[in-house]
């Protein structure tokens, strides 16, 4: 037996350590002394010793029992690298955590500063997502939804559409979202092609986009599709690139020259007006009217007050005049 005690040589082993073997060789200059190995003793806390050999690994062992009891194993078990690498893939921490939530788990434990900056650089992208949707996060979540990104490997779209998800999780967020860039511009484009929406379609629309499921290009041809139904008459024009806007902008201009009103008032979503585009021949054609019919039209309608404006009133104090001529009494 060898003067170097036998659980001493097996830590050294573990911890790749080296003995200068002259020591076993030479002779003692005490018999009641043993000789001193020249590498550095092993600890004797198994803990330590894992901390040196294991690294990374040994600096999650507080937040991962399982982990630990592995590692305690393997310092006292004297395992090969093969042999410890095999055991912790069968460890249930390892199956459930992809190797970015491993990653990130040590990156906290051993480089907690770095982590940190991660973390906050993370925190300012979901600022600006949120932003970018109208909508405000308290301190806390943007906290949560960094670190579950980072710990999840994310990449950016599943991060825009995670943002998204959060903003339609309850009322208050879900209102910024509908009077946010996205609430913008499907009222736009919703208007661009004459279409209305109901608040449930709306949001139902807003909550999709957000959360990548649909997008603005899925829903301009919605819009498309739902004008065509609704306007039959105008179909190849929206299918040639036009939209209803630009297509109804010259009724739109006239309408507000002989009825004497702002243009802006004029609203071709309410079936009145929508008669520009909607008119149906007696032969059941259904096209536009043109530049007569639509004149006729808004000078025949009671409900738009025609007789108020200048060019009634002109018109009818020509023809009492040309009636006074006919009998004499001008």
């Amino acid at each position: 037996m060898s003067e170097i005690d036998i659980e001493t040589r097996r830590a050294l082993n573990r911890l790749n350590l080296r003995f200068d073997d002259t020591v076993r060789t030479s002779p003692p200059k005490k018999p009641t002394k043993p000789p001193t190995a020249t590498a550095t003793p092993a600890p004797v806390d198994w803990k330590q010793a894992a901390k040196e050999q294991y690294g990374g690994y040994y600096a999650i062992i507080e937040s991962v029992p399982e982990i630990a009891t592995l590692i305690e194993n393997a310092v006292k078990g004297d395992w090969s690298d093969a042999k410890f690498e095999y055991e912790l893939k069968q460890t249930s921490w390892f199956k459930t955590n992809s190797a970015s939530a491993r990653t990130w788990d040590t990156l906290k434990q051993t480089d907690p500063a770095s982590a940190q900056q991660q973390i906050d650089k993370r925190s300012n992208d979901i600022r600006t997502l949120a932003s970018n949707l109208g909508v405000n996060f308290d301190d806390a979540t943007i906290s949560r939804l960094s670190e579950n990104s980072l710990r999840g490997g994310w990449d950016e779209q599943t991060l825009q559409n995670s943002v998204g998800a959060e903003a339609v999780k309850n009322t208050g967020t879900m209102s910024q979202l509908s009077t946010g860039f996205f609430g913008q511009q499907l009222k736009q484009t919703a208007a661009k092609y004459g279409v209305s929406l109901s608040e449930e379609t709306f949001n139902g629309w807003t909550n999709r986009i957000a959360t990548g499921k649909d997008n603005l290009q899925s829903f301009n041809t919605y819009a498309l599709n739902t004008a065509k139904a609704l306007y039959p008459g105008i179909s190849a024009q929206l299918d040639a690139g036009q939209t209803f806007a630009e297509i109804t902008d010259p009724y739109r201009q006239t309408a507000a020259r002989i009825l004497e009103i702002n243009p802006e008032t004029i609203d071709f979503g309410d079936p009145r007006w929508a008669q520009a585009v909607t008119f149906t021949t007696d032969r059941g054609e259904a096209r536009p009217m043109n530049y007569n019919e639509w004149g006729k039209y808004l000078r025949n309608t009671r409900s738009f007050g025609y007789e108020y404006t200048t060019e009634a009133k002109q018109r009818a104090f020509e023809v009492t005049n040309q009636l006074a001529n006919i009998f004499g009494k001008a």
